[in-house]
Order: C-alpha cells, then structure tokens, then sequence
C-alpha cells in the first residue's frame, strides 16, 4: 500500500508538474503573441506615419498640374544650366533666350544681370518687370518660361532615359513617354526631386493614381522618375 500511494503521488506531482509547465507555456505563448501584435501595429503606425509624411510633403512640394501648359512657376526653381526665354510684350527687340550663369545669374538688355539660382520663374518676372519699369518701360508686361528642360525615367519601363518637357508634364504621362511600366515592374513610383540643394523623395502609385484615390503628380525639370521592381 505505501509503495502504491507512492507512486500515486509521484503520478500526482508529475501531472501537476506537467500542468504547470503546460500553463506556463501557455502563458509565454501568449505574451509572445500579444507582443508580436503590439509590434505588428507599431509597424502598421509608423508606416502610416511615413505616409502621411510623404503625402504632406508631396502636397506642400508638388500642387496639382495647372491647366495653363506651362511648367507651375510657382514651384520649379530654377539653377545652372537653365534656359530662360524671357519675353517682354510690345518690344521684341528685348526678347531672348538667356542662359542660367555659373554665378546664378543672367544678362538681360538695360538691366545686365538677374539674379536666377534658386528662385522661381515668377520671381524673375517680377524682378524684370521692376527693374524695366523704374527706368526705361511703363508698366512692361514680362514672362518668363524655361526651355530645353528634362526630366529622366528609369527602371522597370520600356524606354529607360530622359525626355522633354513641353508643357505641363505629369507622372501618368512621363511613364507613358517611357513606353510604359514592364511586366516586372511595380506600381509603387518615386519621384526624385532636388529642392533647394537637398533630394525630396515623393511616393506614388499608378493604380491609385489610375482609379482616382491620389492625384496625379506634376513632373518637374530635371525630376527622376524611378519604377520599382515587383516582389513577386
């Protein structure tokens, strides 16, 4: 009888043993699992902070394309290497292309030189149009575009390289000049873009672009467009 009570309690101990090891692998599963989903909607929170971050950024450096067909003056600032065609209304005598100097700057007739770098379209207009009208023209009506411009695609399209703009350029219509995203590419688009001295990367999506969830982003001069590879 004690040897059977024995090893009944030693059958006893070592279901309690077993059922608290059991318990206690439970246990560790679940904080495993509650911890792996707590990191899992870190994960989900910061990639949608990113997001909204690139989609604020997108939003303050990229407006929609205007309508006029001409690049957003607003937005381009021009650098070296820039062609300007300026054009001043009633005295062709004055239009000219002129290009953006190492110095940053331009020569134009009766004012010599305007400063460019790093300032937009509208802002040399402006600059022109005052400096003309303090000393020589009343009230002249100045504009200022930018032409032989570029922009380049690269990655899974069709026709990797660079093209012109003419006009206001898009991101649909870039992809489309670059013969259209391979059967290896991704949907998921970016777009390099250098802001006053410093590259802004903006993210975008054709499919969500195509089916109208995101607006379509303007293509600046001298943007590069990047079409990333599908995970397949």
């Amino acid at each position: 009888k004690q040897a059977e009570e024995e090893k009944l309690r030693a059958v006893e101990a070592k279901r309690k043993q077993e059922e608290e090891a059991a318990r206690k692998q439970a246990e560790e599963e679940k904080l495993r699992a509650v911890e792996a989903k707590r990191k899992k909607e870190e994960e989900a929170a910061r990639k949608q902070a990113e997001e909204e971050k690139l989609r604020a950024v997108e939003a303050k450096a990229v407006p929609e394309a205007r309508q006029t067909g001409e690049i957003s003056p607003e937005v381009y600032r021009l650098r070296f290497g820039d062609e300007v065609e300026i054009s001043v209304w009633g005295h062709a005598d004055l239009n000219r292309s002129v290009p953006v100097r190492e110095d940053g700057t331009f020569s134009f007739p009766l004012i010599g030189n305007v400063q460019a770098q790093d300032r937009t379209l509208r802002e040399v207009e402006e600059e022109v149009r005052e400096r003309l009208n303090r000393d020589y023209l009343v009230n002249p009506q100045v504009t200022a575009k930018l032409t032989g411009v570029k922009f380049s695609v690269f990655g899974e399209v069709s026709q990797p390289g660079s093209y012109p703009i003419e006009g206001t350029m898009d991101l649909l219509t870039a992809i489309s000049l670059a013969g259209g995203i391979t059967k290896f590419g991704s949907s998921s688009v970016e777009i390099i873009r250098e802001k006053r001295g410093r590259k802004v990367v903006i993210q975008a999506n054709v499919d969500r672009i195509l089916k109208g969830r995101e607006p379509n982003v303007e293509i600046l001069p001298h943007d590069t467009v990047h079409v990333r590879r599908r995970i397949f």
